[in-house]
């Protein structure tokens, strides 16, 4: 699933840079397009977990709670302090579908920000600050 999000943020910068912005791009602008994009992904993806937790796996969340908990006993016997593994444990038992796709949203968000930054690099194409003559003359 890391191509698509790649792709797409490439894409349509690639397409922003060449098909609506005469060939030119700023860094700025390229990740202003790269995090919209991304926005819509992130939305996109977390409402289709969102519908897919509501009518096919109803039992995903109390799915996603066990394997927290079973991460949490592995790692206890790293932590001294049992008031952090406490605490995530109430932390754990607050997850409802809602958080759930909330976090998918802000996952997805964060990694194609970072996307962005990262392809707005390599994509900018600024305008030349002196147009050179052309050499029909």
């Amino acid at each position: 699933f890391v191509f698509v999000p790649v792709y797409m943020v490439y894409k349509g910068m690639k397409d922003y840079r060449d098909k609506f912005n005469d060939g030119e791009l700023t860094y700025g602008k390229g990740f202003r397009v790269g995090v919209t994009l991304g926005f819509f992904y992130a939305s996109f993806s977390a409402i289709i977990l969102y519908l897919f937790c509501v009518t096919i796996a109803t039992d995903l969340v109390e799915i996603q709670k066990a394997e927290v908990l079973k991460g949490l006993e592995q790692a206890q016997k790293y932590f001294d302090n049992s008031n952090f593994i406490d605490t995530a444990i109430d932390e754990m038992d607050k997850m409802t579908l809602g958080t759930l796709a909330w976090g998918d949203f802000q996952n997805k968000l964060f990694g194609s920000a970072i996307l962005s930054l990262i392809i707005a690099a390599i994509l900018k194409k600024e305008k030349p600050l002196f147009d050179t003559p052309s050499s029909d003359e």
